[in-house]
């Protein structure tokens, strides 16, 4: 299965006419993952027409998907969520760089949906998502969003509403029930099942042989024997 489709042309008006330029027509009930990205193209310098709302055409053509369980329609233009198609299979909505403020009730025809992200639109309160029951959300995005900048601890306030959400942009909720700030990158935690050359031999300052905690380095018996010197009485006696 093709995953992560990217249709880049500025010469159509529709969903479906970008698809169908990019994708064979009997592959589109196979796919899983689909990606419609205008971002690229204006980053280009290239003319685009943005879509204001899907058509019904582009709404119907979109259900032909019917194993679809990734959807992205990126930075299109959309200025509410209308009118989009009905997958009983999604589980991932990627609504980012459109100019969304209203109308998020529209998104309840997905009640399986795991992740949202609804990034760069316009969205400027939590009274955009009174009508919204998503009772199987589990990841929900608002960055670069009024909402993040005017309300206070709005995490917390989206939490009470979605009680199943785990993660809300860089905050998670941790396994004794609080919600925790994360940075993007974490510096890799040392593994303690192997923990490395260093932590079996190492050299101290000194030049000397230690281990971990710092003491000298005793030799069993067996390797002092075999590095003892030979004398050269024993040395003669071997040649004759």
């Amino acid at each position: 299965l093709i995953s992560n489709l990217i249709f880049k042309t500025s010469k159509m008006s529709t969903i479906k006419e970008y698809v169908e330029s990019q994708l064979a027509p009997e592959s589109i009930t196979e796919e899983e993952n689909l990606l419609i990205d205008f971002e690229d193209l204006e980053e280009t310098g290239e003319a685009i027409q943005e879509i204001e709302t899907l058509t019904e055409e582009d709404k119907t053509f979109l259900e032909g998907f019917t194993g679809l369980k990734s959807l992205s329609l990126k930075s299109i233009g959309l200025r509410a969520a209308q009118n989009l198609p009905k997958l009983d299979q999604l589980e991932e909505l990627d609504l980012y760089g459109n100019s969304i403020s209203t109308g998020l009730e529209a998104l309840n025809i997905y009640p399986d949906l795991k992740s949202l992200d609804l990034s760069e639109n316009e969205i400027e309160n939590l009274d955009a998502f009174k009508s919204l029951k998503l009772v199987n959300l589990e990841q929900l995005y608002v960055m670069e969003t009024p909402l993040k900048a005017k309300v206070e601890e709005y995490y917390l306030k989206l939490a009470e509403q979605f009680p199943s959400l785990r993660q809300i942009d860089s905050y998670f909720l941790s396994e004794e029930g609080e919600w925790e700030f994360r940075e993007d990158e974490e510096e890799e935690e040392e593994d303690p099942n192997n923990p490395g050359l260093a932590y079996l031999y190492q050299k101290d300052i000194n030049g000397t042989d230690s281990d971990i905690d710092g003491e000298e380095y005793i030799p069993n018996e067996e390797e002092e024997e075999e590095d003892e010197p030979i004398s050269d009485d024993e040395s003669e006696e071997e040649i004759d």
